[in-house]
């Protein structure tokens, strides 16, 4: 039996993991290039220039995909970024 070699999306995010500088959250709504996570705490722009990582979007677009976070908005918790 032959293991899947990892992507770069499972290297990355593992390495964000032990580092401790990956935060956890559910969406609560996005789409291709936003994601919503009204339990995303900060200010306007307070997580600009970081990475998301979907990592489950029951199969469409954008799971496993990662991308920098272009903008944020704290009245509705929603995340940016280039699809």
């Amino acid at each position: 039996m032959s293991l899947a070699a990892p992507n770069l999306n499972d290297i990355l995010l593992n390495l964000f993991d032990e580092l401790g500088e990956l935060k956890y959250g559910v969406a609560t709504g996005g789409s291709v290039t936003t994601l919503a996570d009204t339990g995303i705490l900060g200010s306007d722009d307070d997580w600009n220039q970081g990475t998301v990582f979907v990592v489950e979007a029951d199969g469409e677009a954008p799971e496993g995909e990662f991308a920098e976070v272009t903008d944020y908005t704290t009245a509705d918790g929603v995340l940016t970024f280039v699809a």
